[in-house]
């Protein structure tokens, strides 16, 4: 996916600070993106943030 790095960015950078809560649903639907690609972004910045 070409713009998996971008999405993961500025899902970092602008979304989860204002709804650290959003579900992959909410933000498949918000950005037009696969829930697949949601997902997997969620995951691996919850598990950035653990480590």
């Amino acid at each position: 996916m070409i713009m998996y790095p971008h999405h993961k960015a500025y899902i970092q950078r602008e979304i989860l600070l204002e709804h650290p809560d959003i579900s992959f649903q909410e933000l498949a639907l918000n950005l037009e993106i696969s829930r697949g690609e949601a997902l997997v972004i969620l995951y691996e910045l919850k598990k950035e943030k653990i480590e």
